[in-house]
């Protein structure tokens, strides 16, 4: 079994992490992340998203991509978060035509985004890309993020250990900072 250590760097709001002109150059390889939401207290944070970055997206832009997401309400918004919405799949889906198409609707939307944006908490762990897939698999099957599915199901086929230091160190399926 292939053991790889991950060391969390964070907690970043996503405006932090992308006005710190130097996390361009620090964060211009591969690697891992993770949304934390805000916790409650101080002991465990919850998962929200597990993403990965391979060299040629680099870390830095994949988090910029989806900051972009995020804001412009294309990604899914956690019903608690809504104003008006039951729920919100994001901008892509067929549903939210009446929301987009609707400028008053679609910035309540906006708003909720933000608000969203605003909470959660960014960790990066710079990886070779080799491992890169590798570890987000294990990361989603272990961690079964709240806005990511795709993975969280089925047992990750890669034998991977992985060891976390740094900001974050794992218990159970909860991320812990240090």
């Amino acid at each position: 079994m292939e053991k790889i250590v991950l060391k969390w760097e964070g907690p970043f709001t996503f405006k932090d992490f992308l006005c710190d002109r130097s996390n361009q150059e620090k964060y211009r390889g591969s690697g891992v992340y993770l949304w934390l939401e805000e916790p409650n207290s101080e002991v465990a944070y919850k998962v929200a998203y597990v993403g990965k970055a391979k060299t040629k997206t680099r870390l830095y832009n994949r988090i910029r991509y989806h900051y972009i997401h995020l804001i412009s309400a294309a990604h899914a918004i956690p019903k608690k978060y809504l104003t008006d919405q039951n729920e919100w799949e994001g901008a892509y889906s067929q549903r939210s035509l009446q929301v987009t198409t609707d400028q008053v609707r679609y910035r309540k939307i906006v708003n909720d985004g933000f608000r969203y944006m605003n909470q959660l908490r960014v960790y990066v762990a710079p990886c070779p890309e080799v491992y890169v897939q590798k570890v987000e698999g294990k990361l989603l099957y272990d961690l079964k993020p709240s806005q990511t599915t795709l993975g969280s199901k089925n047992k990750s086929p890669y034998k991977l250990r992985i060891h976390h230091t740094g900001k974050l160190i794992k218990r159970g399926r909860k991320m812990c900072p240090v």
